[in-house]
């Protein structure tokens, strides 16, 4: 986890989990995936629309909240993420 990204609203910087230079993509693994986890990527897609950001997840079944119908996987459809559930896709690598 070398590689930092600043975003705004106030300057904050994230770390990716993973960076794959030879794909020139970033992978965020998730299990639990917060409201202020979803707002704080869209900022950086938002302000960093050059950077491929993939998530991974446990199980991208999960729904947002109890009260929510969207599923973790829904949502990175609907905001222009890639998703992934449990590994990365070999299609990823080639």
């Amino acid at each position: 986890e070398k590689a930092r990204i600043k975003f705004q609203p106030a300057e904050k910087t994230y770390t990716p989990d993973f960076y794959l230079p030879q794909y020139d993509f970033y992978i965020e693994t998730k299990g639990y995936f917060t409201g202020s986890d979803r707002t704080k990527h869209l900022w950086i897609k938002e302000q960093h629309p050059e950077i491929d950001l993939r998530f991974v997840f446990m199980r991208a079944s999960t729904k947002l909240s109890k009260k929510s119908k969207t599923t973790y996987a829904a949502w990175c459809e609907k905001h222009g993420f890639k998703w992934a559930e449990g590994f990365v896709p070999r299609e990823w690598l080639q």
